[in-house]
């Protein structure tokens, strides 16, 4: 009943495009699919139409995860063509206040070159309170550190090293310079002192605050321009200076806008160049659960095989003692399947015994119990189960006693036949504890010399 019912609840929009697919697929493609499934859902259940079924709706599920995956990737690959050829303008939003800064990076494109810029967003600006004093020796010695490469802060023709802190002391600082087109906000000359000419002056200050938990102070520090040292710029950093100058100057405003060309430089979101990456990831995930869909199938395959050769022993143990003690083949085989209907509620179904329960179906429809035994040993890949069948078929002509007496020799060899699959599954679960007894015997020995060395080297 679940089973039909989940073969209802698959009757969406995507599985009949499944569907679909699936029919339409090349006949030799479908073909060879189908030969390759056969094999594994041939023995799924004991019902062959149950097993078709189920081989279908696994070539449904393969199908559903490939197509989304494949739809997937083409609907990331146009988003990211469309945006990166359509867009104008790149706009980047401001971290809010205490959030701290952000960085952008771009990347630029002139006359064939590539080079990738960054810039650092400040947080949105608000207007601080001004703070309580500050020792003079900070001062002095903060005045001594942001002149930079210049001479002095009487001589500054090079930008200056506006430092967040100063070794020894706790304070955080800002700075704000009092004409922005003499100092900028990053501390580089701005357009007028870079107009000075030769012999020219100008006397500024720059507003520095210096703060700590409630404690803050406010000093004027003094600078004094010169002529700047000529050095001609390329287009890239003259992109890059105007970006500065743009972003000093729009810190009130939320939104920082960056057009995608510049004087011949072709400019891209560095960020967005990580999107690409999520295509080829979605194709790898989906080629990645088509795999682990047929691997799991080779698990259960797997599983299958070993309790089938656990269950071989006690299957043959159970005939030998049931036909021992007088009864016929079809009652002893009725006897195992309803010791196996009160067994499967708490250590669930096994193959094996549904096979035995799809026999005793079988002889009491009135089949004649060779061709019963028969085709109850086709359904097994072992090959134990098909020699027992053959066994038992020959064995109804040759009468009761020789019967027992085969029966009894088929016991000893399935119980050797056990007592060997064991020993091979303990050779193989000590072949894999080989390597974490390696790693255990090296971590020991890493922390027996460990000391020994640093005894040795006096550390």
């Amino acid at each position: 009943m679940n089973k039909r019912k989940a073969v209802k609840e698959t009757g969406t929009r995507g599985s009949r495009l499944a569907s679909g697919i699936l029919r339409r697929l090349p006949p030799g493609i479908k073909k060879r699919w189908d030969r390759h499934l056969e094999s594994t859902f041939r023995d799924h259940t004991v019902n062959a139409r149950e097993n078709r079924i189920a081989m279908e709706e696994f070539q449904l599920r393969q199908i559903a995860i490939l197509y989304r995956g494949f739809f997937l990737f083409i609907v990331m690959v146009i988003f990211l063509s469309f945006s990166s050829f359509v867009t104008s303008r790149f706009i980047f939003r401001r971290n809010l206040f205490g959030q701290g800064e952000k960085e952008i990076r771009l990347k630029v494109d002139y006359e064939g070159k590539k080079e990738e810029i960054s810039l650092l967003l400040e947080e949105r600006k608000l207007t601080a309170p001004e703070e309580k004093e500050i020792m003079d020796a900070f001062f002095r010695k903060l005045a001594a550190e942001i002149k930079g490469d210049n001479l002095s802060l009487r001589k500054v023709n090079k930008a200056l090293d506006f430092k967040d802190r100063v070794d020894g002391y706790p304070f955080s600082i800002s700075y704000e310079p009092q004409d922005s087109s003499l100092i900028s906000w990053d501390g580089k000359p701005g357009e007028k002192a870079l107009a000075l000419g030769k012999g020219e002056k100008i006397r500024t200050w720059i507003r520095a605050e210096a703060s700590y938990k409630d404690y803050s102070a406010v000093r004027q520090i003094g600078i004094t321009l010169i002529p700047p040292q000529k050095v001609s710029l390329s287009p890239v950093q003259r992109f890059q200076e105007m970006l500065a100058r743009r972003e000093s100057s729009s810190r009130n405003r939320e939104d920082f806008i960056v057009d995608s060309a510049w004087e011949g430089v072709s400019v891209k979101d560095a960020s967005r160049e990580n999107l690409w990456k999520i295509p080829p990831l979605i194709l790898a995930i989906t080629l990645l659960l088509v795999v682990m869909g047929h691997t799991s199938i080779r698990e259960r395959e797997q599983i299958r095989h070993k309790q089938n050769m656990q269950d071989f022993p006690l299957i043959v143990h159970l005939l030998t003692l049931y036909m021992g003690v007088g009864l016929s083949f079809p009652s002893a085989v009725s006897r195992i399947c309803s010791d196996y209907e009160k067994r499967r509620k708490t250590d669930g179904e096994r193959y094996a015994f549904d096979q035995i329960r799809l026999m005793d179906h079988s002889l009491h429809m009135g089949l004649r119990p060779m061709e019963v035994c028969l085709e109850w040993g086709e359904h097994f890949r072992e090959r134990a189960y098909a020699r027992f069948a053959m066994l038992l078929s020959q064995s109804f002509s040759k009468g009761a006693k020789e019967l027992r007496f085969m029966m009894e020799k088929e016991q000893e060899d399935a119980f050797r036949q056990q007592i060997d699959f064991v020993r091979k599954e303990g050779e193989e679960a000590s072949t894999r504890l080989v390597f974490p007894m390696v790693a255990l015997l090296f971590i020991i020995m890493a922390l027996i010399m460990f000391p020994a060395f640093m005894q040795f080297y006096g550390m």
